[in-house]
């Protein structure tokens, strides 16, 4: 038997091999030695007296030495009856582990330490636990159907590696310091909407629909003094704790299966008529007003577009982009038309003509691109995903509504976020899978390969998609893969 006594007591933990020293009642000493062999097996140095007490060695000497090691990771403390009971009154061997532990724990040693280890309850289920630990969050090891993962548990414990380590911190949110509309009435209405499977989704959705369009009322650049532009930048940016609540309550209809096509229609016709109704802007800065929640429901579309697309909603998704919407036009009148998604996806000139100049970086190709590209909710919306969203409202407009060979510069959805997107489309890139091919099928409202090829031509190519002065243009569908390899791999 090796004799560990010897052990500088300064010696750092091993982040590798780390070591523990194990404290028991001899009553169930075969159970926690198979204990001990498991950790060892586990790369574990479990220091026991069985193993590390040689003949001759004074045990009180080993005991505290143990103890107050500091390349000692943990000490655990193997609570059974006879053990919660010897330790309360002090008694035998491990009445004198306790009264070397006990002082240790109450302010010499790291709290994190020491390890309670249930290995027998009472006819009741309470723990068999000493006094002097009872209020230590402890391991269960008691129960056979809860021993493996409690055994996980003191593993990754001692290896200090949580099943769900603790994020990094990060940056306090620029938009945090800005005073913001006040949502309160909206994360009532969420509250509700989220996790009902009922009948009443319907009307919990639609309050929360109303809930939205009344907050987003407080938009507005404010009628007092001159408009700066970088004051509608700090508007633009309070809208993110906005839209972060639009896409929890997307994401909370997605995962009841509750979302349908008919309450994203319902949403975007009600926020747009409700917000561009006249009595809705105030005469001095109508059209900033009205243009603000342009970008909001345009940024709304596309990142709803993201959440579809993750979660593979594609029937949903064609079926909102095939759909007319019954919307104000022109914009701020008391007349309707019908019309397609495009319809969402304006022009800011405000934004791009006044704003972009005093921005921070005055060169970009759009700012409005840039700012909802950069407000990332991981892990749905990212840089990529919105660019690739962008890309997919574009594209699939190209094949739901083919534009006229007389009219090449013609395009329903102009993919302002493209230039953010450095890959090719892996959506599309997949389509050389026949099984992708059907799966993503409804996507193009039809169900078999040779249909989708023939969608698919309706994307071609076109270089003149760009911006003025980018050297790229955006991709089409067949930029990511050719007609003769969609659905070439069984």
């Amino acid at each position: 038997m090796s004799d560990n006594t010897e052990n500088d007591s300064e010696t750092e933990v091993d982040k590798d091999h780390p070591k523990v020293f194990i404290s028991y009642s001899w009553r169930i000493k075969e159970k926690v030695l198979d204990l001990a062999d498991r950790l060892i097996s586990n790369g574990v140095q479990a220091i026991i007296d069985e193993y590390d007490l040689s003949p001759g060695n004074d045990k009180y000497a080993f005991m505290e030495k143990q103890v107050s090691d500091n390349s000692i990771k943990n000490v655990l403390i193997i609570c059974d009856k006879t053990y919660a009971e010897k330790a309360d009154r002090r008694e035998g061997g491990v009445g004198d582990e306790t009264i070397i532990i006990t002082p240790e724990i109450y302010g010499k040693t790291s709290q994190t330490k020491f390890i309670p280890v249930i290995f027998e309850k009472d006819e009741s289920g309470k723990p068999f636990c000493p006094a002097y630990i009872k209020g230590k969050i402890y391991i269960d090891l008691a129960d056979d159907d809860t021993y493996e993962a409690e055994y996980e548990k003191l593993l990754r414990q001692i290896y200090n590696a949580p099943l769900r380590p603790k994020p990094k911190l990060g940056e306090k949110p620029q938009w945090i310091d800005n005073k913001g509309a006040d949502l309160s009435d909206v994360r009532v209405a969420l509250k509700n909407t989220r996790g009902s499977t009922d009948s009443r989704i319907s009307a919990l959705a639609k309050t929360t629909i109303d809930s939205f369009v009344e907050a987003a009322k407080q938009y507005k650049v404010s009628s007092e003094g001159d408009v700066y532009y970088k004051d509608i930048l700090k508007l633009i940016d309070q809208t993110r704790q906005f839209r972060d609540l639009f896409i929890d309550f997307c994401q909370s209809l997605v995962f009841n299966d509750n979302i349908t096509d008919e309450i994203i229609v319902s949403f975007f016709e009600t926020f747009y008529n409700k917000l561009s109704a006249p009595e809705n802007t105030n005469s001095k800065y109508g059209n900033i007003d009205h243009e603000i929640i342009e970008f909001l429901t345009w940024e709304l579309f596309i990142d709803l577009s993201a959440l579809l697309l993750y979660f593979e909603k594609y029937e949903i998704l064609y079926s909102i982009l095939s759909r007319s919407y019954y919307l104000r036009y022109p914009p701020r009148s008391s007349e309707y038309a019908y019309q397609t998604f495009d319809f969402f996806n304006p022009y800011c000139s405000t934004i791009e003509e006044r704003c972009k100049p005093v921005c921070d970086n005055p060169n970009l190709f759009s700012l409005s691109a840039n700012i909802i590209t950069g407000r990332e909710y991981h892990p749905y919306l990212t840089t990529e995903s919105i660019s690739n969203a962008d890309l997919v409202l574009y594209q699939m407009g190209e094949v739901l509504f083919p534009r006229q060979k007389d009219n090449s510069l013609w395009t329903r959805w102009f993919p302002r976020c493209y230039v953010y997107h450095n890959e090719k489309q892996i959506i599309w890139k997949k389509m050389e899978s026949k099984s992708y091919c059907l799966k993503i099928a409804p996507l193009f409202g039809v169900k078999t390969l040779i249909e989708i090829k023939e969608q698919v031509k309706n994307s071609p190519f076109n270089y003149q998609i760009k911006y003025s002065g980018a050297t790229r243009s955006a991709p089409a569908i067949l930029s990511s893969i050719s007609i003769d390899t969609i659905g070439a791999i069984p």
